[in-house]
This record gives structure tokens, C-alpha cells and sequence, in this order.
């Protein structure tokens, strides 16, 4: 991870540590698949794992906004050749949500993210970026912890072209 990067997430991390924040703020870890379609080069396939560490802040019971790191692996075959691929970065994200009944309810989610790649087979010159946005649905067990599975959609472009990456994932959250 860049230092610009790490001093943004330290930085975000300390304006929302503080107690007017915290009734309001949560943070949620997940887990999940990714699959990337390259458009650049045609036959490239890969699929792995992913994970996402996020602190949110519920602004109303409607809407809230997220920031934090997302990685994304991914195990890819490129002409016949086996390569190992990993983008990391932050992302931020709004939240809308719709309450179905007390306990359960429907999301959608609209962000960008800035990611790094890096390959197995050598250095990589330029990062990522791009929109993001899925839906999916969140289950609350209490007043303290909900539960999450969602679907979400990674729009990256770069100088050498664009990929989408798609990332299926079930989440903790744990509302402070």
C-alpha cells in the first residue's frame, strides 16, 4: 500500500474515532470471490479470492458512507500462462438502504476505488481506478451485529485499457 494511501486511511480513521462519531459509525469485514473479465486482452480469465475491511458512518436509517481497504486475488491464465494477480487499495462508497422490516433489509451501493496491482510475473507501472456499485441484502441479529451478503461491480480503466472485476462476498458488521 502507498504512504499517500496509509496516511489517508490514519487520517479518516482518527476523525471518526472520536464519541460524536462512534454511535453512528460501524466497521464490517468480508469475505468473498472475484472474477475478472480483462478487455484488453482477449482470452484472459481469472477468479480468487477477495476480502474488504470497511468503517462506515450511518448518516440516517436510509443512508451511510463507507471508506476503507479492499484486495482483490485472483489467479488468472493469460495465452496459457499462469500468472498470480492481486489489486489492493481504498475505497469509499455510499450506501443506500432499505428497510424491509426491522430486521432485514436491502442495499445499494455507489463508490470508487483506487487499486494497486501487482503481478507474480513482474512489476506493475500503473494503478487502477474506477467506479464501483452492487446491491445486496443485510440481515440485523441484534443492535449490534448484522450480517451481510452482497454482489458489487469494479469498473477499472488505465492508460493500457479497461476490466471489470466482480466480486460476490458475505460480510460481519459490527455497529459501534
Amino acid at each position: 500500500m502507498k504512504m499517500n494511501t496509509k496516511i489517508l486511511l490514519i487520517a479518516l480513521l482518527s476523525v471518526f474515532s472520536s464519541p460524536v462519531f462512534s454511535e453512528h459509525m460501524y466497521g464490517s469485514f468480508s469475505l468473498g470471490t472475484a472474477s475478472e473479465s480483462d478487455l484488453i486482452s482477449a482470452g484472459q480469465t481469472a477468479s480468487g479470492m477477495s476480502y474488504s475491511l470497511l468503517f462506515g458512518f450511518h448518516i440516517n436509517k436510509n443512508f451511510a458512507y463507507e471508506v476503507g481497504y479492499t484486495s482483490l486475488f485472483s489467479s488468472a491464465s493469460v495465452a496459457n500462462a499462469a500468472t498470480k494477480k492481486t489489486l489492493r487499495g481504498i475505497e469509499v462508497a455510499g450506501v443506500g438502504n432499505y428497510p424491509v422490516d426491522e430486521q432485514f433489509s436491502i442495499f445499494a451501493r455507489l463508490g470508487y476505488a483506487n487499486m494497486d496491482p501487482s503481478y507474480s510475473s513482474g512489476p506493475v507501472v500503473e494503478n487502477l481506478v474506477g467506479f464501483d456499485y452492487g446491491l445486496g441484502a443485510q440481515y440485523d441479529i441484534n443492535q449490534k451485529i448484522s450480517v451481510r451478503a452482497g454482489y458489487n461491480i469494479y469498473n477499472f480503466t488505465s492508460h493500457s485499457g479497461d476490466s471489470i472485476v466482480n466480486n460476490t462476498y458475505a460480510s460481519v458488521q459490527y455497529n459501534f
